[in-house]
């Protein structure tokens, strides 16, 4: 592929990526109001991947004296969260995170952490011998 293919490629890409953050936040907006409405403050979800899947654990209202979501609300609610996590969450390693609304402040908040492989080599260095006499 060359570079201007390449670059008409990842541009339609961000494109439709930017479409799908708008489109899950016109989706979620009534939801939120509602929830407002009800008195929850803050919509927590933590949310785990690697290996090229990832999901939301659980989603959590504060105060959560409140209506339960439908199914569909968890839905869309969780469409929302996932196409405002960064770009290769769920690839290779992976991350996990916890996501937060602020309904409050009309904020969104992310504590994320990149899973990091790192070798321990303190457990090298084992003595063995393959003779059947001692060594």
């Amino acid at each position: 592929m060359n570079t201007q293919n390449y670059n008409s490629v990842l541009a339609d890409w961000e494109k439709r990526q930017q479409q799908e953050k708008e489109a899950a936040f016109v989706a979620v907006k009534p939801i939120l109001q509602r929830l407002k409405n009800q008195g929850v403050e803050t919509i927590h979800a933590t949310y785990n991947g690697a290996g090229d899947s990832g999901c939301i654990d659980v989603v959590e209202l504060f105060p959560d004296n409140t209506t339960p979501l439908s199914s569909q609300e968890q839905e869309t609610i969780e469409g929302f969260i996932l196409t405002c996590l960064p770009d290769g969450w769920e690839i290779n390693e992976g991350s996990e995170g916890d996501f937060f609304i602020d309904l409050k402040q009309y904020s969104t908040r992310i504590e994320h952490y990149w899973f990091q492989p790192t070798l321990d080599d303190s457990l090298s260095g084992l003595k063995f011998s393959l003779s059947e006499k001692e060594e």
